[in-house]
């Protein structure tokens, strides 16, 4: 009789197992980002991503804080596939930084949303520092 398969060897298309140990970093510093109210993308979520992680999302008009270990840091915000230049910027223990986030557009300027979602995707978002 011949030896049991492990169940993925039985099934060569099941979901791969993923490790759930997480690997990041201790978070002894703060990342508090500001979202601007406008009324382009009232209705959607920005997500948050530092140092290629996705740490959260934030909504219009809101102000999160999100803990993020010390160190170099590169931030930016997501919406879809458009999003922000990234912020660079280092952080020491126990530092906090504050960043801003919202649309590019104002009412005047949201006629040339299309051209920015298919041409300049990278500037769709705005991130800047604040001090």
């Amino acid at each position: 009789m011949p030896d049991e398969l492990s169940p993925n060897e039985a099934n060569p298309y099941a979901s791969p197992q993923v490790d759930t140990a997480d690997d990041r970093p201790e978070a002894d510093a703060l990342l508090v980002v500001s979202r601007l109210w406008r009324m382009q993308d009232w209705g959607r979520g920005y997500r948050v991503i530092v140092n290629g992680r996705k740490v959260g999302v934030i909504r219009n008009g809101q102000t999160k804080s999100f803990p993020v270990a010390s160190g170099p840091c590169e931030a930016s915000v997501r919406l879809d596939w458009c999003g922000s230049p990234v912020v660079s910027f280092h952080l020491g223990p126990e530092q906090e930084q504050r960043l801003e986030c919202g649309s590019s557009f104002t009412v005047l300027t949201s006629v040339l949303t299309p051209f920015y979602a298919l041409f300049r995707w990278d500037r769709y978002l705005t991130l800047r520092m604040v001090e």
